[in-house]
């Protein structure tokens, strides 16, 4: 699976980047099909299942979708997660790392 890697910040005004991105976020899902909105909600369903830590709702963007796994989170079940990656890959999902965490992205 493809994997990069980010140098993120953290903002200082964080009430306004919340508000900012669920505003974004709600504009760009109208961008993506109900089959692709429906994908990226079994993505956050397989990694709740695999692992144990926060997996945050899908983001849409207006080049790819994302489902976001906050840094800290455990792997309960390595053999499934990689079997997960592996299909995930042959669809061109592929993965970023930050300090934050990690993220799931489909293009769109």
């Amino acid at each position: 699976m493809l994997t990069l890697s980010l140098n993120t910040k953290e903002s200082n005004n964080k009430f306004f980047a919340l508000q900012d991105r669920r505003m974004r976020n709600h504009a760009n899902k109208t961008l993506y099909t109900q089959a692709q909105q429906i994908r990226l909600d079994r993505i956050k369903l397989a990694l709740e299942l695999v692992l144990r830590g926060t997996v945050y709702e899908p983001s849409y963007g207006k080049k790819s979708g994302s489902v976001k796994v906050q840094d800290g989170a455990l792997i309960a079940d390595r053999k499934t997660l990689r079997l997960l990656e592996q299909d995930w890959a042959a669809e061109g999902i592929f993965k970023k790392v930050s300090a934050q965490g990690f993220q799931y992205h489909m293009p769109l």
